[in-house]
């Protein structure tokens, strides 16, 4: 009773919670609130951000975050494999919308964080880490373009004159590069992406959690 109980837990977090909250991070990672009206803008990912996505899926895999020889395997049912790839699908969908949620819509901010996303990604790319520091790799990473984006540059596009903005201005008043030329939003966007970078993580987490089980299962029968 107690293993069907908890098999049924685990079919619940897998192919239930879990696409449940990819799908969740899709929808609000292209959604921003207007400055004036609050209401509901949807922006689609750029091809850098497709680009940027790839790199993430791939770092993703590569830190064991997600144990492919654990979600698929010709000794698998055929549903089993495809549901498994449906996962994984909505896995990218919603890190190509957390990037566009990251990523700032325009000019020099949108390159320096482009660049900086990118370095980070490609170094990843090839650094020997396990599942754990490559997880508190990415939250480090996802939230320092968080702040940059949402409260830096957030205070500099502000109607305010923040003490934020006024150092920005007296860095740059003799050299136009479009740093201040930001997009204006709600102050709702902010909270909505936060919320948004909270449910990748976890989706995350959970991935790694049902992965790392499944791998252990399949070691198990493996040995016996």
């Amino acid at each position: 009773m107690n293993s069907n109980s908890h098999s049924n837990d685990l079919l619940f977090w897998q192919y239930i919670a879990l696409p449940l909250v990819f799908l969740i991070v899709t929808l609000l990672g292209g959604l921003r609130l207007s400055a004036e009206s609050n209401a509901f803008l949807f922006l689609s990912p750029t091809l850098f951000n497709l680009v940027l996505s790839v790199l993430l899926f791939a770092v993703i895999i590569r830190g064991k975050l997600v144990r492919p020889e654990s979600w698929f395997s010709a000794a698998f049912p055929v549903v089993k494999n495809c549901t498994n790839g449906l996962i994984l699908l909505t896995l990218f969908a919603a890190t190509v919308q957390v990037l566009n949620c990251l990523l700032p819509e325009k000019g020099l901010a949108f390159g320096l964080t482009a660049f900086f996303l990118l370095w980070s990604l490609w170094t990843n790319l090839f650094a020997e880490l396990e599942a754990k520091k490559m997880l508190r790799s990415l939250a480090a990473l996802l939230g320092f373009a968080f702040v940059f984006k949402y409260v830096f540059l957030a205070s500099l596009a502000g109607g305010d004159e923040s003490w934020m903005r006024k150092l920005a201005e007296s860095l740059f008043e003799k050299v136009s590069l479009g740093l201040l030329e930001i997009p204006k939003f709600s102050p709702a966007t902010g909270y909505v992406a936060f919320v948004t970078i909270l449910l990748y993580g976890a989706g995350l987490i959970l991935l790694y959690s049902l992965s790392k089980g499944e791998s252990d299962k399949v070691s198990s029968d493996t040995t016996s």
